[in-house]
């Protein structure tokens, strides 16, 4: 493992996994990049898999959800899209 690399315990007393999956994330009206959720009870991690090395690799700062301001969402037949307002805006969309 690299030395440049932050390893950091998900697993503890304070906080549990409520999900984890696949998503879309919606950076523009044409960008979109696949990424593994990972939403424990108090953090959201936005992650994608390692198959090198059999972990995932963490792709910002963890989301607080004491730090989401605000919760929209949209459905169609086809999916689903997710927008939490913090101070900047991130738009999800499920496979």
């Amino acid at each position: 493992m690299s030395r440049d690399w932050q390893v950091f315990q998900l697993a503890t007393a304070s906080h549990h996994l409520i999900y984890s999956g696949s998503l879309l994330l919606v950076e523009t009206t044409r960008q979109l990049t696949a990424l593994f959720v990972v939403l424990m009870s108090d953090l959201l991690l936005l992650t994608r898999p390692d198959p090198d090395h059999g972990s995932l690799v963490v792709l910002a700062e963890p989301l607080s959800l004491h730090d989401i301001v605000g919760s929209s969402f949209q459905c169609s037949h086809r999916e689903l899209q997710q927008r939490l307002r913090t101070e900047s805006c991130v738009t999800f969309t499920e496979k």
